[in-house]
């Protein structure tokens, strides 16, 4: 089976393909729609629901500040941008992608040590960067420090929509018969 994962961006991209895909047991493709043609996107979500073998989950951030008053509107921000995507496979990142990052962060590990852990589960990017305001060096390799000794059952866990996303994931894996995921999380 081939899964394609709809991600925005380049952190999105980056925390899917060092997190999620190593961890799956099918082939899982991960794509930035944000940088492809509205043609591209339409053209891969209407082959992968007119295969068997072939399925798809769509993620984009809530991203409240750019005037969405719920996660129903950025949806539907979706839905009517891209005419072939369901519902159903769409997962909402509650507030951004930068929430997966934080929750994620070993805090055992000494690297991270210096940090202030006093931001909500759900924080938005901006409230994420600046706990690596004072530290030069985290300002360019905190992502891949991260990703490196990534906690997947803290982020589990504490950040809902990680958790969702799992179980969305799950559903949309499990509909086609398929063993979802490795085993990552005790639940």
């Amino acid at each position: 089976m081939l899964l394609y994962i709809f991600v925005e961006g380049d952190d999105d991209e980056q925390l899917f393909n060092n997190i999620i895909v190593p961890n799956l047991v099918l082939s899982a493709i991960v794509v930035k729609f944000s940088q492809a043609s509205k043609v591209m996107i339409n053209n891969l979500i209407s082959e992968a629901k007119s295969k068997e073998n072939m399925d798809y989950v769509f993620v984009c951030d809530y991203d409240s500040k750019n005037g969405y008053p719920c996660l129903t509107a950025r949806k539907n921000h979706f839905l009517n941008e891209f005419r072939n995507l369901e519902e159903n496979k769409m997962v909402i990142v509650d507030e951004e992608i930068e929430s997966w990052y934080y929750c994620g962060i070993n805090k055992n590990e000494k690297i991270f040590n210096d940090l202030n852990f006093n931001i909500s589960p759900n924080c938005s990017k901006e409230e994420f960067l600046n706990l690596f305001s004072s530290n030069t060096y985290f300002k360019r390799t905190y992502r891949m420090e991260i990703l490196k000794t990534f906690d997947f059952k803290k982020a589990y866990s504490t950040n809902e929509s990680f958790k969702y996303f799992i179980h969305k994931l799950e559903m949309i894996i499990n509909s086609n018969k398929l063993i979802p995921l490795k085993k990552l999380v005790n639940i």
